[in-house]
């Protein structure tokens, strides 16, 4: 099996109070949950404005980027957007920014541009394709990280993964992730299930694999 877990917004400001200096700690939490499981890559995408106002969070992406050979950096973007309604001449300013930024902070180039909302069109199509850029949207084989982790609940099975990218972002509740790591680390649900109760508190335990994870769904196992 592989899969790629992305991780969108690094790093986007919180306009929620209780996210405020968290912003590294939550994403560092999302990445350790998955960084040692070897059939996974990771990916985190970069606003490269927004990223230089975290210094912290520059310096631990640097150092997993110059030291996990499964960790690479992608392009979010120069800013948040949103691209689509942008021209071609504004677009290709962006990239160019982005791309001298990422040359002076980062060991190699992006591959990807995963634009923020899913955004696409023909302008942004070209200026990426002149650059070297691929789109990666939203779409297949893109999945949100509570669709897989719903898509695990009711199939219990992880091949159902395979070849599947992950989208997570650093601000969203952690709970899903966790448990599709678990499921991957510990090679099923039931596995899964019995293995994380040596980790987590009773209560933390029964609030992670709560209603529906205990349920053997017709023709499973």
């Amino acid at each position: 099996m592989i899969l790629r877990v992305r991780f969108d917004d690094v790093m986007w400001k919180s306009s929620n109070d209780k996210f405020k200096g968290k912003e590294l700690g939550r994403l560092k939490m999302h990445i350790d949950w998955m960084k040692d499981l070897p059939q996974v890559t990771l990916a985190p995408n970069i606003l490269c404005q927004d990223i230089m106002e975290f210094p912290e969070s520059l310096a631990y992406i640097q150092n997993e980027a110059n030291t996990n050979e499964r960790f690479t950096v992608d392009l979010h973007g120069w800013d948040h957007g949103p691209y689509a309604p942008r021209n071609y001449d504004e677009i290709s300013e962006h990239l160019d920014k982005s791309l001298a930024w990422f040359k002076a902070s980062l060991p190699a180039p992006p591959l990807r541009w995963v634009t923020p909302h899913g955004a696409n069109g023909w302008a942004m199509q070209r200026a990426a394709k002149e650059r070297g850029l691929v789109i990666e949207t939203t779409d297949d084989p893109v999945i949100d990280q509570r669709e897989a982790d719903k898509l695990l609940r009711v199939s219990r099975d992880i091949k159902k993964l395979d070849n599947k990218i992950i989208m997570v972002h650093w601000w969203e509740r952690g709970m899903a992730l966790y448990r599709i790591a678990r499921v991957l680390q510990h090679g099923g649900v039931s596995e899964a299930i019995i293995e994380s109760k040596h980790e987590l508190e009773d209560s933390a335990w029964r609030a992670c694999w709560g209603e529906g994870w205990h349920q053997v769904p017709r023709g499973g196992q």
